[in-house]
C-alpha cells in the first residue's frame, strides 16, 4: 500500500512539472494614436484600433481614449496588422506581439 502512494506522489509530481511548463499566455498590445493638423499635433480620441491575422481573424475593437490612447487585451503573441480605423479605410502597421504582459507599439500618427 505504502509503495503504491509513493508512486501515485511521484506521478503527481511529474505531472506537475510537465504541465508546468512556460506556454504563450495572451498579452496586452497599447500605444497610442495621434492627430497630425495645420496646428500641430493632438490625440486622437474615440478612433477605433483593431488587430487581424491570418489565422485568427479580427479583434473586438478598442477606441482611443482623450489622450489618444488604446489598449487591446487577451491576444495571443505572434503577428498582426494593427488597423487605425479613420475613414473607411484603415491606416495599417505590421505589428509582433511579445511573450510579455505587454507589447508596447509606438505612437502613430494619422491626419
Amino acid at each position: 500500500m505504502r509503495r503504491i502512494a509513493l508512486l501515485a506522489a511521484w506521478m503527481v509530481a511529474f505531472i506537475i512539472v510537465i504541465g508546468g511548463t512556460p506556454r504563450a499566455e495572451a498579452q496586452t498590445v497599447r500605444g497610442k494614436i495621434e492627430r497630425k493638423t495645420a496646428y500641430g499635433i493632438y490625440p486622437a480620441t474615440s478612433v477605433e484600433v483593431t488587430l487581424s491575422a491570418r489565422n485568427r481573424g479580427r479583434s473586438s475593437p478598442a477606441y482611443t481614449d482623450n489622450q489618444g490612447f488604446y489598449y487591446l487585451h487577451n491576444i495571443p503573441p505572434g503577428k498582426y496588422v494593427l488597423e487605425i480605423w479613420v475613414g473607411q479605410t484603415p491606416v495599417t502597421r505590421q505589428i509582433r506581439v511579445l511573450n510579455r504582459p505587454y507589447t508596447d507599439i509606438p505612437p502613430i500618427r494619422v491626419r
